[in-house]
């Protein structure tokens, strides 16, 4: 799929629900539930800390990542995510991307599945 906007980064076309759910759990964010719209699961971010930053917006997780409006869903929440994080959105999806790759299927870091799974030398 190829996207319109040139300041979006392409790598958001990599991202899965699932990343992108590990992600905002791991940081904080609150389940909710559905959102109006069954497709979308609803976050509310972190209990307010002592930053200046007041604003509390609620995030719109899609519930799979194919094409059309998933995908601006999940631009959507990677950018919702960085204004709450006061961070950049390419940062963010950085950090989702590479949560990914550093934990394996049942939540352990992949290094330690690669150890596991190495035959043992006599």
């Amino acid at each position: 799929m190829k996207l319109n906007n040139p300041w979006i980064d392409t790598r958001v076309l990599e991202v899965r629900s699932e990343d992108a759910r590990a992600y905002l759990l791991h940081k904080g964010w609150k389940l909710v539930g559905p959102a109006e719209n069954p497709a979308l699961d609803l976050f509310d971010p972190p209990e307010p800390d002592s930053s200046e930053n007041t604003d509390q917006p609620a995030a719109l997780l899609p519930a799979r990542v194919e094409q059309g409006p998933e995908v601006q869903w999940m631009i959507d929440l990677i950018g919702t995510v960085a204004r709450y994080e006061q961070r950049y959105a390419g940062d963010v999806l950085t950090e989702i991307l590479q949560r990914r790759g550093e934990e394996g299927r049942n939540g352990a870091p992949a290094s330690e599945k690669k150890e596991a799974s190495l035959p043992a030398v006599s």
